[in-house]
């Protein structure tokens, strides 16, 4: 029973957070060199929560655009119970299920425009360490600091390489 409420409320996370991601992928979905989309394709200033960095993709005259609201909270609505089922009642998934909209956020924007904006990356990155780090010292956690702070060297060593 217990594992069937913590599957539920990582759905129910899932799909509050879902629904604010389509409007900052089609805000970021922009080759490297352009700036990030300010305004809806029929030129409408994106407006509404976080200064209209948040939200469904659609516009002041009721336009939509971006990727669809209902995918998107759909993936992100699977993605956490899925994860939610795989790692149970431990302290990491307090720290994995915040930083699962922001990944699928990535998912999207990187299927779109080939990319992975470093405003979204380098902030996830240190999050992720510094979170898991925390949640490694609490009592039932699978994982230790050591091996938190050794796994964040990898990518930072590839990304080193290019």
């Amino acid at each position: 029973m217990e594992m069937l409420l913590i599957i539920t409320a990582a759905a129910l996370w899932g799909c509050g957070a879902g629904v604010l991601i389509p409007r900052p992928a089609y805000r970021l979905s922009v080759p490297p060199e352009e700036p990030w989309r300010s305004a809806c394709p029929a030129s409408h200033p994106l407006t509404g929560i976080g200064g209209g960095r948040l939200g469904r993709a659609r516009c002041a005259a009721g336009e939509t655009y971006g990727p669809s609201t209902l995918s998107v909270a759909s993936v992100t609505v699977v993605v956490c119970a899925l994860l939610a089922a795989g790692t149970g009642a431990r302290p990491e998934l307090m720290v994995w299920l915040p930083l699962t909209p922001a990944a699928v956020l990535l998912a999207t924007v990187d299927y779109r425009a080939h990319r992975l904006p470093d405003v979204l990356t380098l902030p996830l990155a240190a999050a992720a360490l510094v979170l898991l780090g925390v949640a490694a010292l609490l009592p039932d956690a699978d994982g230790s600091w050591t091996s938190a702070l050794l796994g964040s060297l990898v990518p930072a060593c590839l990304v080193g390489q290019r």
